[in-house]
Formats: C-alpha cells, structure tokens, sequence
C-alpha cells in the first residue's frame, strides 16, 4: 500500500466525524434561523387556552397571524412586565437581555410576547445578560423605569381597567395611578387613523390592542405585514387603540406549557435576546376527573 493510500485511509474517518460535527452544530443555527422567520403553518380556531385567554392563528394574504384575546374581567388575570434589573441600574442600564420564553417559563405566564425598542451594551451579536435600555416608557408593578416625552401611554390600574393618553408627555395623574404601562411613539385609533403616503416595507410586527369599554386585550404578532395591514388586524378584531412595539427579528410569541387546545412553547420567532416582554398570567383550564 503506497504512502498516499494510507494517508487517503486515514483521512477519509477524520472527514467523516468534522462532517458529523458540521452537521450538528448546523442544524441548531438553521433551526433558529428559520424560527425567526417563520412560524408554524397551522390554522387555530378561536381557542380558549387557559381562562379569560383566547388564541386564533390563521393566515392572511400578507402573512400568518397570532392573535390573542384577554378578558381582563376574568378572575386570576393578571398583566407581566418585565422589572428593571437591579444590577443593570446599578450599571446604568435598566434590563438584561433574555429570551422571552426563558422569562414566560420562569415566571408561569400563559402568554407572551416581546415588549419595547431597546438598545444594549452588546459589541457584535446580541447575547444574554447584555445590559440595555428600553427606549420607551414601561411601568412595571407601579414602579417606572423612565419617562419618554414623545410617548403614547397605555396603563391599566390595580383593576386592569385599561386606559390610553394620547397627550404626550403622559400626564402626572396616570403614571400615578398604572400598575402596569407601556409607552409608544406611534398609536392608531380605530376612525381616526391616519396612514402614511408611503408604508415601510412588509415586515414581522407584534402590536398590541385594547377596548376600554368592554376590558378586553389584544396581544399579535403578524409574520409579514405594513404598519397598516398590523394596524387592521386588531382593530378587526375589535381593538379601538393599537400600540406598535418592537418588530422585525425581535417579535416572539409564546404560549405556555398548560395551553388547552393547542400545543405550547413557541408560535413564531423567539430566537432574538430582547430587553422586555409583555405577558398574560391566567388559571389554566383543567378537564373534569
């Protein structure tokens, strides 16, 4: 056997594992990829999922729609905001990174998606535990963590009766009174909106929806859509204000593990550290003994 055929015998089982190292190392990278692009290809009816919660995913010319539906009268309802990290203030930050499932599973919610335009100390890739900064106001559990002054507020009292400014700076009396708040630079109200000559490309929006009167919540993340397309499906569904909130790779919803009716984890995106979440706790619905 010559020297190059021993070398070649030697070679081939080397290539042979740096291929199978290849290949897992690859799978996880393309997996994530695709999950922030994508999101499961299956229509849901208007679900209960767990009490006074209601999921419906379905698809529209533009995209695939997650939408959920609270009745913030439901007892065991209660709103999730991500808290300022006491170690990110300390640093001059006010968050950490996190993916919004690790924090939905930590914290028992039934239902979340991500929260706010943030920036991060990160250098090249976003990583977790990266401190950052919302750039939008957020108010969580009365304690708020700064005030934007061109921000619309959205706050629910100690009730989660929901409530909308649209004077900016948020007045001093609301931020008083929320419990639970989020700002943003851009809100619509349903006959009086008013959209923009020329739309920003299609794109992953989450958004956020509320119908005072009747105390009800909407939380959607729509996989390719316009400001406007995003805008139409809650108002569609019934909201009178829609929030924007952070899009693009950062939107994720998830649902939680005791989901009646539909599988749990992640319906879309979720493969991007954001600063903060919204989330939904609520009583799961048990089947008779």
């Amino acid at each position: 056997m010559s020297t190059i055929e021993v070398a070649n015998g030697r070679l081939r089982p080397r290539m042979k594992t740096l291929a199978a190292c290849l290949c897992l190392l690859a799978t996880p990278a393309a997996a994530a990829w695709l999950g922030t692009r994508f999101s499961y290809e299956r229509d849901t009816p208007h679900t209960e999922i767990y009490r006074g919660v209601y999921y419906r995913s379905y698809r529209e010319p533009f995209g695939r729609v997650h939408l959920v539906e609270v009745d913030l009268t439901q007892p065991g309802v209660e709103l999730y905001m991500t808290p300022l990290d006491r170690e990110a203030v300390a640093a001059g930050y006010q968050y950490r990174l996190d993916y919004v499932r690790n924090a939905a599973r930590a914290n028992g919610l039934a239902v979340a998606i991500n929260g706010t335009f943030f920036s991060a100390d990160t250098y090249l890739v976003p990583m977790v535990g990266d401190f950052a900064r919302s750039v939008d106001s957020i108010i969580a559990n009365y304690r708020l963590n700064h005030l934007h002054p061109l921000d619309y507020l959205l706050w629910f009292d100690e009730r989660l009766t929901p409530y909308v400014e649209t004077a900016r700076p948020a007045p001093a009396e609301a931020l008083r009174n929320a419990k639970w708040a989020v700002g943003g630079q851009t809100i619509v109200v349903r006959d009086r909106e008013r959209w923009p000559r020329h739309e920003d490309p299609p794109n992953r929006q989450t958004r956020l929806g509320v119908d005072p009167e009747r105390k009800r919540l909407w939380l959607a993340v729509v996989e390719s859509a316009t400001n406007r397309e995003a805008a139409e499906v809650l108002m569609r569904a019934g909201a009178r204000y829609v929030m924007v909130l952070d899009g693009g790779d950062s939107s994720c919803l998830y649902l939680g593990g005791r989901a009646r009716g539909v599988a749990g984890g992640l319906q879309i995106g979720g493969q991007r550290a954001v600063a903060t979440m919204i989330g939904i706790q609520a009583d799961p619905i048990l089947d008779p003994l």
